[in-house]
């Protein structure tokens, strides 16, 4: 599903959930899955590539997969795979959001992954946010800040969360143009 407003255009779909959908049945795991994993991936890079072409400047991935319980391995063939899709593009700026829980792998993840901003959920979890003050974040990438619970984001006290936009401030060295919140 694509959606364009003026100045942005929206790829709907999330890459990992149609790499690791149900639909996959036992392919997961195997070499099939793989080739399935191949597959959907040089036809996201080439959509990426199009997007480009076009003018577009940003995409937004929602990956869903980066709060599983993921294996070095899992993790491995994700970055690869994004590798893949970002070969070749040079003014196509890639961001994943992730979804509600903590991720995992943080480490690997922020640091690996060849995109541009990193979305993590601050509102739902505190583990995020213990990653982040823990581990850092690398200075060429934009932490994409989820502070306000999408879930129920008329239950939020403004209060706490300016409080906690200057927490993931603080633990970014008060580096906020590095920050979307």
């Amino acid at each position: 599903f694509f959606s364009s407003r003026r100045r942005h255009t929206r790829l709907q779909g999330d890459w990992s959930s149609d790499v690791c959908s149900s639909d996959l049945g036992e392919a997961t795991g195997t070499r099939e899955f793989k080739t399935m994993l191949s597959t959907l991936t040089e036809l996201y890079a080439k959509v990426l590539k199009e997007l480009e072409e076009a003018g577009v400047a940003q995409v937004i991935i929602e990956e869903p997969a980066l709060v599983l319980d993921t294996t070095d391995e899992d993790i491995d063939q994700l970055v690869a795979a994004y590798k893949k899709l970002t070969q070749g593009l040079s003014t196509l700026n890639i961001n994943v959001q992730t979804y509600y829980e903590s991720v995992t792998h943080y480490k690997r993840i922020v640091n690996e992954l060849p995109v541009r901003g990193i979305g993590f959920d601050f509102a739902s979890n505190t583990e995020n946010l213990a990653q982040l003050k823990a581990e850092g974040f690398p200075e060429n990438k934009v932490l994409i800040a989820g502070v306000v619970a999408s879930r129920d984001p008329w239950k939020s006290d403004l209060i706490k969360t300016a409080s906690l936009v200057n927490e993931i401030k603080q633990s970014l060295n008060n580096e906020i143009g590095r920050a979307h919140v």
